[in-house]
């Protein structure tokens, strides 16, 4: 990004929300430009997209963890624009709602009591969208950091279960894609390592505490 954008939180937002908008439409042309609206098409492009809301949450996910242990400026760039990044995800993950929503409308279906965690990760990310701002920081105090733990940890659990799963039943769908396990592989790999240093500046900091307190 320009210097001009980096020194703009909204200019940086807005460059964020077009991009997951813009990589959006690019994922749906590709499948029902060929295809139409099929059961298969619909259904990848619920995967697609989940992947690619999950690349706007690593950035939230691991960005205070990897400026602890790394501290540099792009570091810093990702601790100064974490707020638009959550944002650009919970943008990226109404749009994978929308394709699920879309998917169930081809196939006949619709929510089923399985979903209901799933559904509730989604209320989650509506309630740290809507609280992701300075005024509710301040009126919610340490309920704010609650929240956007617990909703943190939830998406994580989201799509570490997912990808885990989708490795381990690889092969069993029709719309699953020789090429797609390498990929799923990674994504795990990423959510894993993401939690990874979360864990490891957790620790790092609790012992220097530790270290501080006992000198």
């Amino acid at each position: 990004m320009s210097a001009s954008v980096n020194r703009n939180p909204y200019l940086v937002a807005f460059v964020l929300f077009m991009m997951a908008i813009i990589l959006s439409v690019i994922l749906a042309a590709w499948q029902f430009a060929a295809a139409g609206l099929t059961e298969n098409s619909t259904q990848l492009f619920t995967r697609y997209t989940a992947r690619l809301s999950c690349l706007f949450f690593l950035p939230v996910f691991a960005g205070q963890a990897l400026y602890q242990l790394i501290p540099n400026e792009r570091t810093r760039w990702l601790i100064r624009y974490r707020r638009q990044f959550g944002l650009a995800f919970a943008l990226a993950h109404v749009i994978h709602l929308f394709a699920i929503v879309l998917h169930f409308d081809v196939i006949d279906a619709w929510f089923t009591t399985e979903d209901i965690p799933a559904l509730l990760i989604y209320l989650f990310i509506g309630v740290m969208a809507v609280t992701s701002n300075s005024f509710s920081v301040k009126t919610l105090g340490t309920g704010w950091r609650v929240i956007h733990k617990i909703g943190l940890y939830g998406i994580f659990v989201g799509y570490f279960s997912t990808y885990l799963g989708r490795i381990q039943s690889h092969g069993t769908y029709e719309s699953d894609i020789a090429g797609d396990l390498w990929l799923y592989m990674l994504l795990f790999l990423l959510v894993t390592c993401a939690w990874l240093l979360r864990l490891v500046a957790f620790w790092l900091k609790h012992r220097e505490r530790t270290l501080t307190a006992s000198a």
